[in-house]
């Protein structure tokens, strides 16, 4: 690649197993899944991906949980290499790297794991922009905030207090 990165093509990898697309979620697959192709185009601040070529519309987005989703918006997403430096338009990438992703609110990008891994058909992980999210409650006077807690499960958390988690380890092959 040039040092001059505006837009490239990448599968995707999570521990060994490719990122692909399943109703419209974002999301590894045990078994035989196929990758899908993901288009990363810089958008000044940072990327809006792609899920195929740039002039597709399926953006890479997330919802008001956090689960990254196809959507016709882009978002900006952020990618930090192995060795903790920003990758921006001027980043040399090589045709293998290893990634950190985040939102553009700063939510690490994280698996969100199935609670049933033994069955190689189903999904078993989801991507999530891990973020604190607020749950009214009618029944208690104060609000509950719930984070994931990387189990396919949620758990409180507390009000005041700031939430931050290590992102998943991406691997992408720039083709």
């Amino acid at each position: 690649m040039s040092d001059e990165v505006t837009a490239f093509y990448a599968n995707l990898f999570i521990s060994g197993h490719p990122i692909t697309v399943s109703s419209g979620s974002l999301c590894t697959q045990r078994g035989n899944s196929v990758p899908v192709e993901f288009a990363f185009n810089w958008s000044g601040k940072g990327f809006s991906i792609t899920a195929g070529d740039l002039e597709g519309r399926q953006y890479v987005g997330w919802d008001q949980r956090g689960f990254l989703r196809i959507q016709d918006r882009p978002e900006v997403f952020f990618l930090k290499d192995s060795k903790n430096q920003w990758v921006s338009r001027s980043y040399h990438l090589l045709h293998v790297a290893q990634v950190a992703m985040f939102a553009s609110d700063g939510a690490a990008v994280i698996h969100f794991e199935h609670d049933r891994p033994e069955d190689v058909t189903q999904i078993y992980n989801y991507l999530i922009a891990a973020r604190k999210i607020k749950r009214e409650n009618i029944y208690r006077e104060d609000n509950v905030y719930l984070v994931p807690a990387g189990n396919g499960g949620w758990v409180e958390y507390p009000a005041d207090k700031l939430y931050s988690v290590s992102p998943a380890q991406i691997v992408l092959n720039v083709t």
